[in-house]
């Protein structure tokens, strides 16, 4: 099996990422407003319902607002990341594959983890080759590839 070639992408904050933080707010201010036409429910569970929104949305959107920009690259064998010391390789593990956007984890052997959104964007050749390096890079063994659940949607 040949290995993918050598890529590296500039990582930022995700559109996705804050497309999907808002599209579940929305879901759950919609589940609270369904929740309160309901015969009347005990006090207790309504503001325990909006409190639940309000404060996963207040703790997300910020948390989005303080992703720093960097980089992920891989040189043909190993992933690198500026979230790390350069001498420091990561393991990657691929949580969520929507086709034009990835979810993907890095960790060290200390146990640090970061969550890192990846997005298509222009150069649909850069995407690809990402991809390629994301799914085709060596199992879970040092500096590979922990599939750590199914990959949803397209193909590379």
């Amino acid at each position: 099996m040949h290995r993918a070639p050598a890529v590296s992408v500039s990582t930022a904050r995700s559109r996705w990422h804050l497309r999907c933080i808002l599209i579940l707010s929305l879901l759950g201010v919609a589940s609270l407003l369904g929740f309160q036409l309901e015969p009347p429910q005990s006090s207790w569970k309504a503001l325990a319902l909006t409190s639940s929104v309000l404060l996963t949305t207040a703790i997300a959107v910020p948390r989005w607002g303080q992703t720093l920009p960097g980089y992920l690259r891989w040189d043909g064998s190993r992933w690198y990341s500026s979230a790390f010391d350069d001498n420091t390789a990561p393991c990657l593990a691929l949580q969520l594959d929507w086709g034009k956007a990835l979810l993907v984890s890095l960790h060290d052997a200390a146990g640090h983890r970061v969550w890192v959104w990846l997005e298509a964007g222009q150069d649909a050749v850069a995407w690809s080759a990402l991809r390629r390096a994301v799914v085709s890079s060596p199992g879970a063994g040092a500096h590979g590839v922990e599939r750590s659940t199914p990959r949803l949607g397209g193909t590379v």
